[in-house]
């Protein structure tokens, strides 16, 4: 049985769904910012000054998260072998998707992964 799906996803009026889901995206980030502000004192001082930016949505391509999780195990099995933890970590790492990324080619390899600009910048 075939799919149609991928003939599906190149017509205009995908086109123009995946457009309104993504103008809909940036509107809840600027919700969500702002009652982040409202909520959170310390949120709000960082915005302010600067230090933080406003949330930012990036679609990326099929299979980003399946390389990231081996970007991070590889990295986590690496320092389990350098470590004097225990061996059993370096052969059964336990993954779980961060909520912030701050390892700087695991940010790199998201970004390039990107198959549309971050929502925050249209």
């Amino acid at each position: 049985m075939s799919c149609c799906c991928p003939n599906m996803l190149n017509t205009p009026k995908t086109v123009s769904l995946l457009l309104d889901f993504c103008r809909f995206a940036m509107g809840c980030c600027v919700q969500f910012d702002s009652a982040l502000r409202d909520r959170f004192e310390l949120y709000a001082q960082c915005r302010a000054a600067g230090s933080i930016d406003t949330m930012r949505v990036h679609q990326v391509a099929s299979g980003s998260f399946r390389r990231l999780r081996r970007l991070m195990t590889s990295s986590m099995m690496s320092s389990a072998s350098s470590s004097s933890s225990s061996s059993a970590a370096a052969y059964n790492p336990q993954y779980k998707v961060p909520r912030v990324v701050r390892d700087r080619a695991c940010l790199d390899l998201l970004v390039a992964a990107s198959v549309r600009p971050s929502l925050h910048d249209e």
